[in-house]
């Protein structure tokens, strides 16, 4: 069973309410030392009667994928280095080491803001409010034209 992001929340905080307990050690990526002083979090398994009972045996499963748990917790070693300010942000790390744990691996994201852009013909000033054009466009006398997205 997949725990909720809410539960993860949790469980970060008391994970020995779940059967397991977080380890830290150092990471190193090209020679480099790529965590601080607190370095990178990993599960260690401390009752696996309670995190049967807590994750059902699914977890297991996804657990013996064929990569040990503590190989494939230092990808966060990959992510640290992508995102420095991760390393120092230890409620961030567990989390995603929890979120690959129960076989949640976040799907990339992207955002796309789109901004329609109002412009004025006659003076060439643009404007992102449909009503400020039309103010800017009574006061001069102009007619508004939409030209338009970005």
């Amino acid at each position: 069973m997949k725990p909720t992001t809410e539960r993860m929340a949790d469980m970060i905080k008391n994970p020995s309410e779940y059967g397991f307990d977080w380890g830290a050690g150092t990471l190193h990526k090209k020679g480099m030392q790529v965590t601080n002083e607190q370095g990178a979090p990993y599960i260690v398994h401390k009752d696996v009667q309670l995190m049967t009972r807590h994750f059902g045996a699914d977890y297991f499963l996804v657990m013996a994928d064929g990569t040990s748990g503590r190989v494939r917790d230092q990808g966060i070693r990959e992510a640290i280095y992508a995102d420095k300010s991760l390393a120092s942000d230890m409620p961030r790390m567990k989390m995603w080491i929890l979120e690959r744990a129960f076989g949640q691996r976040p799907a990339a994201s992207r955002t796309v803001i789109k901004t329609k852009v109002y412009a004025c013909v006659e003076c060439d000033e643009e404007f992102t409010n449909k009503d400020d054009l039309i103010a800017h466009s009574v006061d001069a006398r102009h007619l508004p034209t939409v030209t338009g997205t970005v």
